[in-house]
């Protein structure tokens, strides 16, 4: 019997047996893609209450903005110091209220206008919701 050269002995494992992925890698891989999706999505969970917050008092602040547009409007030279108008009841002194409805969201505005000896009136308001 004739002795074959070791090196014919040995198979040849064909190339297309090693392409692609064992399971352990691709588990891995799932493993690593699951924990990294889940840490993603918890941050936007923790992110959204703060947003919501930041919206609700974007909309007080333009609510508040509003109201005092209306009260700017209001002012006239004429009857600024006539205790006997009641045109600008708003612009009195003293302590007023009111509310609106905004996205679903009730908005409580108070406002104080207090007089000072120039004749000249400041408005200090609380927005809440």
């Amino acid at each position: 019997m004739e002795k074959k050269p070791i090196y014919l002995l040995k198979k040849k494992i064909p190339s297309w047996k090693n392409n692609g992925f064992s399971l352990v890698e691709v588990i891995v891989a799932s493993l690593i893609f699951t924990i990294t999706i889940a840490g993603v999505l918890s941050s936007i969970a923790i992110l959204k209450p703060p947003a919501e917050f930041s919206e609700k008092g974007v909309n007080a602040a333009y609510y508040a903005k509003n109201i005092l547009e209306d009260l700017r409007s209001k002012v006239d030279a004429r009857t600024w110091n006539d205790p006997n108008d009641g045109t600008i009841t708003s612009l009195a002194p003293g302590v007023h209220s009111g509310s609106a409805v905004i996205s679903n969201v009730t908005y409580a505005t108070t406002y104080t206008v207090t007089s000072d000896a120039n004749g000249g009136r400041q408005v200090d308001m609380t927005v809440s919701w």
